[in-house]
């Protein structure tokens, strides 16, 4: 029998900080495999072990959880197209939406926001992958801790309007990424990347990908590479 879907994902609406689950069900005569995508207002991408991001999890099953951070507050879209090892045609759910509801006030530790402008430093790492956002390959990564802190995420301080990012390591064809973990909102470019209308308590991830040419590799394990950031 071909791929058939008798229950599809329904929206989904929690309270700020909990976790939504998008369901499938589905049959087939040969086993199901899924492949979930979301939708934050910029075009389909999909989720898997490629476009790694923290809110998402079980996304190789019939149950996709995404888990809701401080300040979330778009409403993406969802959806799973099944396939089969018999291979039968494709199959798409219906698009199901995500509501999250602000149960208290968006706070953020003071301690912990980065001082506008200020330049941080990172280790190159061989290895990185492919990021939808970020179209690669790549040969390496360097990825950011914010200051005093053992974490990668950077609080927004209060009246942000832009968030501008710039690789100051003087190597060609780098791409520089902006990620927004409340509504997996993510900015890419050449060398540097602004994020606009960032929100007070919102927190950021600053990536750094080389070798985004053909033939072009990255410096030596653990070079120090320096990104300025800066809050506008």
């Amino acid at each position: 029998m071909p791929i058939t879907i008798y229950s599809e994902p329904a929206d989904q609406g929690v309270n700020l900080g909990e976790t939504a689950i998008f369901s499938v069900g589905a049959e087939s005569n040969t086993e199901l495999k899924f492949h979930w995508s979301w939708n934050n207002g910029d075009g389909w991408q999909p989720i898997d072990d490629t476009h790694p991001n923290p809110a998402f999890s079980d996304f190789k099953t019939e149950s996709l959880k995404v888990k809701t951070g401080t300040g979330f507050g778009h409403a993406p879209l969802f959806h799973c197209v099944l396939t089969d090892w018999g291979g039968d045609p494709a199959v798409p759910t219906r698009d199901a939406s995500l509501t999250v509801t602000a149960t208290e006030a968006v706070d953020y530790d003071k301690e912990k926001i980065l001082v506008a402008p200020q330049t941080v430093t990172g280790a190159y790492k061989t290895g990185g992958g492919t990021r939808g956002s970020c179209p690669g390959p790549y040969s390496g990564v360097v990825s950011y801790t914010a200051p005093n802190t053992t974490k990668k995420w950077f609080t927004a301080p209060p009246n942000t309007t832009k968030i501008t990012a710039t690789d100051k390591s003087g190597f060609y064809s780098t791409r520089v990424e902006i990620i927004e973990l409340q509504r997996m909102a993510v900015s890419c470019g050449f060398q540097g990347a602004t994020f606009a209308k960032p929100t007070v308590g919102y927190q950021y991830a600053f990536n750094v990908y080389f070798g985004t040419g053909s033939g072009v590799d990255g410096p030596p394990d653990g070079t120090q590479i320096s990104l300025l950031i800066e809050w506008t």
